[in-house]
């Protein structure tokens, strides 16, 4: 072989000496073979990179979007808190009006917050975290089916006890009537 290269290996425990041949053709052909696969392998990677690139930008806009509904969940339990309060404001003015003090064990929305530990508003913005937003949304829609129950049966009673002064007021006024003039 005049133009070409080869290489011998012979191995330590015997006589026979392998033999391998080389031409330039045949160097070239695996030079452009390792080109190749090289450029294949770049590409795929490259590929790769910006199929990551479009993920990771679907990704940040989902994350994006869910901080917002977020926001406008936390905004709607921020309104209903608000609802709740003046709910329970109007509770203690119809006990007020009825003469009930409250002392029969019924929580206001206030004492249910101070026996919740850290505020639940302040989590969910530190944290962004749709359980701590969901939580307090059910913890408000517990507050608010209980002092509903709570407002009926102060309506109740507060109907109850009208009618019982006005009850009251028809019989002075019998009894004033009973009473002679003279």
């Amino acid at each position: 072989m005049k133009n070409g290269y080869i290489i011998k290996i012979v191995p330590p425990w015997g006589y026979r000496v392998f033999r391998v041949e080389f031409t330039p053709r045949h160097l070239a052909f695996a030079l452009s073979l390792s080109a190749l696969s090289f450029l294949g392998v770049g590409s795929y990677y490259v590929f790769s990179l910006e199929h990551a690139a479009v993920k990771v930008d679907q990704l940040r806009n989902l994350t994006d979007d869910q901080r917002e509904r977020l926001k406008r969940i936390d905004a709607q339990a921020s309104e209903l808190d608000q609802n709740l309060r003046a709910l329970q404001k109007q509770n203690d003015q119809i006990r007020k009006l009825i003469g009930a003090d409250g002392k029969n064990g019924a929580k206001t929305v206030e004492k249910v917050r101070a026996e919740r530990t850290g505020d639940d508003r302040q989590t969910m913005r530190a944290t962004g975290d749709f359980a701590t937003v969901a939580g307090r949304v059910e913890q408000l829609h517990n507050d608010s089916l209980r002092l509903r129950g709570e407002g009926a049966s102060l309506r109740g009673l507060a109907l109850h006890v009208l009618n019982m002064r006005r009850l009251e007021d028809i019989a002075r006024a019998r009894l004033l009537a009973a009473i002679p003039s003279i």
